[in-house]
């Protein structure tokens, strides 16, 4: 996400580039959610949290990961200008 939105703000990344990091962030952010996701619900079962606890906890985890996904395809989907 770093790299990404340091391209899009320096200007300095052209759009071959920038669309590159964005696809790198948007692997990043998959996989943080595969890695991430079966802990969040392993930390669920063992405090024993009720339903909407839980609800909201995976909702904020959901939410995290479509801001991330949402700032990556942000820099994706930019428009390059010609040389």
């Amino acid at each position: 996400m770093i790299f990404a939105t340091i391209a899009e703000n320096t200007g300095r990344a052209g759009p071959h580039a920038r669309r590159a990091l964005a696809i790198l962030d948007l692997g990043c952010v998959a996989g943080f959610g595969l890695i991430c996701f079966e802990p969040l619900i392993l930390l669920i079962y063992l405090f024993g949290l009720s339903t909407p606890w839980a609800a909201a906890l995976v909702g904020l985890f959901v939410a995290l990961l479509t801001l991330l996904a949402w700032l990556a395809l942000r820099a994706f989907l930019k428009p390059g200008k010609a040389p």
